[in-house]
Protein backbone atom coordinates (compact mmCIF):
# COMPACT_ATOMS: atom_id res chain seq x y z
CA UNK A 1 0.00 0.00 0.00
CA UNK A 2 1.44 3.20 -1.16
CA UNK A 3 1.53 6.41 1.45
CA UNK A 4 -1.26 8.45 -0.01
CA UNK A 5 -3.62 5.45 0.61
CA UNK A 6 -2.24 4.31 4.11
CA UNK A 7 -3.41 8.00 4.51
CA UNK A 8 -6.58 7.57 3.48
CA UNK A 9 -7.83 5.40 6.20
CA UNK A 10 -9.72 5.98 9.07
CA UNK A 11 -11.65 8.67 10.39
CA UNK A 12 -11.60 11.07 12.95
CA UNK A 13 -14.07 12.67 15.67
CA UNK A 14 -16.35 12.69 18.71
CA UNK A 15 -18.14 9.85 20.60
CA UNK A 16 -19.59 8.58 22.82
CA UNK A 17 -20.57 5.13 24.04
CA UNK A 18 -23.91 3.74 25.21
CA UNK A 19 -24.90 0.08 26.09
CA UNK A 20 -24.43 -2.56 23.45
CA UNK A 21 -21.92 -1.18 23.58
CA UNK A 22 -22.24 0.82 20.41
CA UNK A 23 -20.60 4.41 19.24
CA UNK A 24 -22.83 6.91 18.45
CA UNK A 25 -20.77 10.45 16.90
CA UNK A 26 -19.53 11.93 14.18
CA UNK A 27 -16.90 10.14 11.71
CA UNK A 28 -14.58 12.39 9.70
CA UNK A 29 -12.91 11.52 6.85
CA UNK A 30 -9.05 12.66 7.41
CA UNK A 31 -9.32 14.47 3.61
CA UNK A 32 -12.01 16.41 5.25
CA UNK A 33 -10.97 16.87 8.74
CA UNK A 34 -9.53 19.93 10.51
CA UNK A 35 -5.71 20.25 11.38
CA UNK A 36 -4.31 21.91 13.89
CA UNK A 37 -0.32 21.91 14.05
CA UNK A 38 -0.55 19.04 12.51
CA UNK A 39 -3.22 17.28 14.43
CA UNK A 40 -6.57 16.16 12.36
CA UNK A 41 -9.46 16.38 13.81
CA UNK A 42 -13.66 16.30 13.39
CA UNK A 43 -14.98 19.52 12.81
CA UNK A 44 -17.67 19.08 16.03
CA UNK A 45 -16.88 19.52 20.04
CA UNK A 46 -18.99 17.24 21.74
CA UNK A 47 -21.21 20.21 23.39
CA UNK A 48 -22.84 20.89 19.91
CA UNK A 49 -22.71 17.77 18.43
CA UNK A 50 -25.17 15.90 21.24
CA UNK A 51 -27.84 18.29 20.41
CA UNK A 52 -27.77 17.24 16.77
CA UNK A 53 -27.45 13.93 16.59
CA UNK A 54 -29.42 11.20 16.13
CA UNK A 55 -29.40 8.96 19.25
CA UNK A 56 -31.75 6.38 21.35
CA UNK A 57 -34.89 8.11 23.21
CA UNK A 58 -33.72 7.23 26.59
CA UNK A 59 -30.71 9.67 25.77
CA UNK A 60 -32.58 12.25 25.09
CA UNK A 61 -32.66 15.19 27.58
CA UNK A 62 -29.44 13.37 29.25
CA UNK A 63 -26.45 15.94 29.42
CA UNK A 64 -23.79 14.83 27.02
CA UNK A 65 -21.45 14.45 30.12
CA UNK A 66 -23.61 11.52 31.69
CA UNK A 67 -22.75 9.34 28.66
CA UNK A 68 -19.10 8.11 28.44
CA UNK A 69 -17.47 9.94 25.83
CA UNK A 70 -14.11 10.48 23.41
CA UNK A 71 -12.44 11.65 20.48
CA UNK A 72 -10.03 10.17 17.61
CA UNK A 73 -7.86 11.96 16.22
CA UNK A 74 -5.07 11.55 13.78
CA UNK A 75 -1.29 12.91 14.53
CA UNK A 76 0.12 13.48 10.64
CA UNK A 77 3.82 14.12 11.99
CA UNK A 78 3.78 10.52 14.19
CA UNK A 79 1.39 9.15 11.38
CA UNK A 80 -0.67 6.96 13.96
CA UNK A 81 -4.58 7.61 15.86
CA UNK A 82 -5.00 8.52 18.94
CA UNK A 83 -7.93 7.42 21.19
CA UNK A 84 -8.70 10.15 24.16
CA UNK A 85 -11.47 8.94 26.08
CA UNK A 86 -13.33 7.99 29.47
CA UNK A 87 -11.71 5.43 31.67
CA UNK A 88 -15.40 3.75 31.23
CA UNK A 89 -14.17 3.17 27.45
CA UNK A 90 -10.75 2.21 27.87
CA UNK A 91 -11.56 -0.24 30.53
CA UNK A 92 -14.09 -2.28 28.03
CA UNK A 93 -12.57 -4.33 25.85
CA UNK A 94 -16.05 -3.94 23.49
CA UNK A 95 -16.45 -0.66 23.76
CA UNK A 96 -12.63 -0.30 22.20
CA UNK A 97 -13.50 -2.65 19.41
CA UNK A 98 -16.71 -0.67 18.58
CA UNK A 99 -15.02 2.57 18.08
CA UNK A 100 -12.05 0.79 16.51
CA UNK A 101 -14.73 -0.08 13.98
CA UNK A 102 -16.85 2.76 13.64
CA UNK A 103 -14.11 4.65 12.61
CA UNK A 104 -12.19 2.25 10.61
CA UNK A 105 -8.87 2.35 12.81
CA UNK A 106 -8.60 -1.34 13.68
CA UNK A 107 -7.82 -2.36 10.35
CA UNK A 108 -5.79 0.89 9.54
CA UNK A 109 -2.35 0.84 8.39
CA UNK A 110 -1.38 3.06 11.13
CA UNK A 111 -0.84 2.57 14.63
CA UNK A 112 -4.11 3.20 17.52
CA UNK A 113 -2.81 4.54 20.70
CA UNK A 114 -5.24 4.95 23.61
CA UNK A 115 -4.95 7.39 26.09
CA UNK A 116 -7.08 8.58 29.45
CA UNK A 117 -8.22 11.95 29.46
CA UNK A 118 -9.14 14.05 32.27
CA UNK A 119 -11.50 15.80 29.81
CA UNK A 120 -13.61 13.37 29.46
CA UNK A 121 -15.03 12.43 32.93
CA UNK A 122 -18.39 10.83 32.97
CA UNK A 123 -20.82 12.31 35.63
CA UNK A 124 -20.88 9.29 38.24
CA UNK A 125 -23.78 10.42 39.61
CA UNK A 126 -25.78 10.45 36.50
CA UNK A 127 -23.96 7.13 34.81
CA UNK A 128 -26.01 4.16 35.44
CA UNK A 129 -25.81 2.00 32.18
CA UNK A 130 -24.00 -0.98 31.81
CA UNK A 131 -22.36 -1.57 28.50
Amino acid sequence: MDETAKYDTGKVGAFWIIPGPRVIGEACDLALALETDGVLNGPSGHNTLWERLERPAAFIGRAYTTVPRGRVLFMSSQKRFVVYAAVEVLKNPGAREAVEIFYGIGSSAWPVSWRRDSHYVTQPELFDEDF
